[in-house]
């Protein structure tokens, strides 16, 4: 089988990296190398990942450049610059793999090149047992919590609403996933407009190849105070209690995810609007400037783009804020 870059993004997590690090010494596919960067912890967390590929006698690259505090996106953006291998896979420092998972991934995005064609950027994504820091299982999948349902999303799709939609939500989780080469050449160095790696190699990949999520729960999702984005519930009744709490800084909280939508669009339309095509391109440069439109138009985006996030109450909330 191929080998793979395993891309590690690092900051403060002495307390959770052992478990991670030891998933990945239990991967059944052997040909892969880890690829880390630390964005400026104090722990020693970039020490406990030397120690263990000396112990292990594993492949070790150690991204060094001196910045800290560069975030998860910029953080990972640099990891993908220094990967060469045909296949990458994002890896978070206090989640835990199964033992199947970069095989059973990477096994998926290899039946979608043989569909497709090894040129055009594919990739695949799993679902996510949740559980908490302890690593005790809640009883809970993301995808359902989220609800999220995965259908196939590419350019190949004959229903653009898809592509549209995931400019709205993202439905792949970075951790539970896994692209190939072409993919990570045309992911480049994340633009300073980029909300959050994954969303943006998502975006790259329903865009211009495809996207297929694996049903199968490869990761454990731990939940702790420390979580960068972490599984919340979408349905109606975490929604409602959500909201009743606080609805002026839910609101608030809408408005900015919005407003990050659209610097991320933008992004999208100034790195790649010369080959889109025209109307995927034109859906994309609406959300980037929608603040600039009528309101009539800006309450419409949504309906006559066909751009609605899966959740139902989520669109409900980015259309109150448009």
């Amino acid at each position: 089988m191929p080998s793979v870059d395993i891309l590690l993004a690092t900051y403060n997590g002495a307390r959770f990296l052992p478990a991670q690090l030891a998933s990945l010494s239990r991967q059944s596919h052997r040909d892969w190398r880890l690829i880390v960067r630390d964005d400026g912890s104090s722990d020693g967390s970039l020490d406990i990942v030397r120690q263990w590929a000396d112990r292990e006698q594993r492949a070790l690259l150690v991204v060094v450049d001196g910045i800290k505090g560069l975030g998860p996106a910029q953080s990972f953006g640099r990891l993908l610059d220094r990967s060469d291998a045909p296949y990458f896979a994002f890896c978070d420092q206090d989640d835990v793999w199964d033992e199947v998972k970069v095989q059973r991934l990477l096994a998926e995005v290899l039946a979608m090149e043989a569909d497709h064609g090894l040129a055009l950027p594919m990739l695949a994504h799993s679902n996510l047992a949740i559980v908490d820091e302890d690593l005790t299982p809640t009883g809970a999948n993301f995808w359902e919590g989220a609800r999220i349902v995965c259908p196939n999303i590419g350019r190949s799709e004959p229903d653009k609403a898809g592509r549209a939609s995931l400019l709205l939500q993202n439905v792949v989780t970075g951790c539970a996933s896994l692209g190939n080469s072409s993919l990570r050449q045309m992911a480049g160095s994340m633009p300073e407009g980029v909300h959050v790696h994954d969303w943006w190699v998502a975006l790259i990949a329903a865009h211009f190849g495809a996207v297929r999520g694996v049903p199968e729960t490869l990761v454990q999702y731990r939940q702790h105070s420390g979580n960068a984005i972490g599984a919340k519930p979408w349905g109606a009744a975490s929604i409602g209690r959500r909201f009743l709490s606080a609805p002026g800084e839910n609101i608030r909280k809408a408005a900015i995810l919005l407003e990050a939508l659209q610097r991320q669009a933008g992004s999208f339309a100034d790195a790649f609007g010369k080959v889109l095509p025209q109307d995927d391109r034109e859906t994309v440069q609406e959300l980037a400037t929608l603040r600039a439109h009528s309101i009539l138009r800006r309450k419409t985006f949504m309906s006559r783009r066909g751009a609605y996030p899966q959740s139902m109450l989520r669109g409900l909330a980015l259309l109150c804020v448009i």
